[in-house]
């Protein structure tokens, strides 16, 4: 795939890109589809049902499209944003390292 099609596909938002990062895309969207097509091939109605899985999970993708995690974010703001996301959608657990900066910071304001 070209550089040019790419931009086509990625769309406005991601015009800034430089091209290395454009080609980076390229490159792990491809390898990506291999693994995809590779685990189709071996059971395709499991992975099918992966598929549907992921489709029915409790992703709430409306909150995740509004609300991502700002560039070089600092530990205040990935922790307001990992207890509102969790307060929000379960699509994931909350990350461990999170989880025990806050439990860190809960304990510090209890003493």
């Amino acid at each position: 795939m070209k550089l040019e099609e790419a931009r086509k596909i990625l769309g406005p938002e991601y015009d800034n890109l430089p091209d290395a990062q454009i080609e980076g895309l390229i490159f792990f969207f491809s390898k990506l589809s291999h693994v995809v097509i590779d685990e189709y091939t071996k059971d395709p109605k499991g992975y099918m049902k992966k598929l549907n899985d992921i489709k029915k999970s409790n992703t709430n993708k409306e909150r995740h499209l509004a609300n991502k995690m700002p560039p070089k974010a600092t530990l205040d703001q990935k922790i307001k944003r990992h207890i509102e996301h969790a307060k929000n959608c379960k699509c994931r657990p909350m990350p461990e390292s999170i989880k025990k900066e806050i439990q860190k910071r809960i304990a510090l304001q209890s003493k």
